[in-house]
């Protein structure tokens, strides 16, 4: 049986451990009681070193035993689990993996967050931390969110002329934030101000439709914000392989979390093995299964990314990590076989 308990490194990053118990939190339900214990355990030990922040506003902390950056995987509820394994294989390699609610903490360098696009099957995005930090209660909430992001990056470094930015927020039991809709306002506000005080202009609005060259997530949590850089852009689920979508067809990242959890990859790799879909649809679960099967990495279908024009992007760690991924395609002798009433979906399907 494929093994989902994930790997827990010792956490060597106040800061992350920190991260970790609140955005838990923010996600619904608290970490289990032995979970928790591991990360307390963890976080009595760190040495009380103070982390350097680099001019992007993320923590290089040098005296990390784990190089990178914070990330946070989102999945379906449910799939907490089969995300983090998939994080801890060795096609992705990431290091200190803990599940939260509807989603994964993990670290990483550059090159984890690039195989963890490419790689990851029952993710829905991969967000990477650019800063975190308290809001005061006492302040109106409007002008607190405008302080945070105006003091949270280099925004005229960070964006290029004549490249866009959004922002998607999530707010849950603070003093003076009600709705996700002022973090988005205020924060565009202190984006758009720290750009034009040096440039004299403010960047456009991304097109209707379009992802944004740099798509931005807040999570806001008992006065606490959390501000990622979305690497993935539109939703991994939307895989890149398909040219029509039937209406209510299966989201892939949910298919692949299924298989998971029946145990698939590790069937698959038995000689001669079956899989048959008698409702199949669009074909979403044997498509999913033939990706498995095959240890082809979903990511590759996708002709472009947002990170592929931030500053800090590594073309050549981004080939390598295309290339190992191309050449890790296996062939696969089994049968796939699906079957609906709906002609229609069908021809999706074959499609």
């Amino acid at each position: 049986m494929l093994n989902l308990t994930p790997k827990f490194a010792h956490i060597p990053a106040e800061a992350f451990t920190r991260l970790v118990l609140a955005q838990t939190r923010s996600y619904s339900k608290p970490l289990s009681l032995g979970r928790r214990a591991q990360v307390s355990q963890a976080f009595a030990a760190e040495t009380s070193n103070p982390s350097a922040e680099s001019s992007w506003g993320y923590d290089s902390s040098p005296d990390r035993l784990v190089p990178g950056h914070a990330y946070y995987a989102t999945c379906h509820p449910g799939l907490e689990e089969v995300v983090a394994a998939e994080l801890s294989s060795q096609h992705i390699r990431a290091q200190e993996v803990i599940p939260g609610k509807a989603g994964v903490f993990f670290r990483g360098t550059d090159v984890v967050g690039y195989r963890a696009n490419l790689w990851l099957r029952s993710s829905i995005r991969v967000l990477r931390l650019l800063a975190k930090g308290p809001l005061d209660s006492y302040r109106a909430g409007g002008d607190e969110i405008y302080t945070f992001f105006r003091q949270a990056a280099n925004w005229a470094q960070l964006l290029a002329p004549r490249q866009t930015f959004s922002i998607r927020a999530r707010v849950t039991s603070c003093t003076d934030i009600p709705s996700s809709h002022l973090v988005q306002i205020r924060g565009r506000d202190a984006i758009c101000d720290s750009i034009r005080d040096v440039r004299g202009s403010k960047p456009d609005p991304p097109e209707r439709g379009q992802v944004a060259d740099l798509p931005l997530f807040a999570a806001v949590f008992q006065d606490e914000c959390s501000l990622y850089l979305d690497m993935s852009g539109d939703s991994l689920h939307r895989r890149g392989y398909r040219t029509a979508m039937h209406a209510s067809s299966l989201n892939e990242a949910a298919a692949a979390g299924v298989l998971s959890l029946a145990n698939w990859q590790t069937v698959s790799a038995s000689e001669g093995q079956v899989l048959a879909d008698p409702m199949c649809g669009s074909g979403t679960f044997l498509i999913e299964a033939a990706l498995m099967a095959t240890n082809t990495a979903p990511g590759l279908f996708r002709q472009q990314w947002p990170f592929q024009s931030w500053p800090d992007f590594d073309p050549s760690a981004w080939h390598s990590s295309t290339d190992a991924a191309r050449q890790a395609r296996a062939k696969w002798d089994g049968l796939l076989l699906g079957n609906d009433v709906h002609q229609g979906a069908l021809r999706l399907a074959k499609q």
